[in-house]
């Protein structure tokens, strides 16, 4: 059986809910098509705290959490690759 890694770079803003890890990697075994939407519902559960901050009321990946796989930005369903690296960054407001 295959196993399919993805590395996930953690926003420092979220460190704390990783203890203090920068940088998680996220694998799944087997041949199947696996998207970012599921890459970070099995981040989210690892790191329970990182959940919350990424995803709204509805359960859907918040507004303000942009991603980007490889350079390129992405979506929930685009799919993903073993090798890929998946970064977060979360637009922050204030003034």
């Amino acid at each position: 059986m295959n196993v399919m890694e993805v590395t996930v770079m953690i926003p420092s803003i979220l460190r704390q809910y990783t203890g203090g890890e920068g940088v998680v990697k996220v694998a799944r075994k087997g041949d199947i098509i696996y998207s970012v939407s599921d890459c970070l519902n099995e981040l989210a559960e690892r790191f329970p705290g990182v959940g919350q901050k990424l995803y709204d009321a509805q359960g859907k990946i918040a507004g303000y959490v942009h991603l980007f796989v490889n350079g390129k930005k992405v979506f929930a369903g685009d799919a993903l690759q073993d090798g890929d690296e998946l970064i977060m960054m979360l637009a922050v407001g204030g003034g």
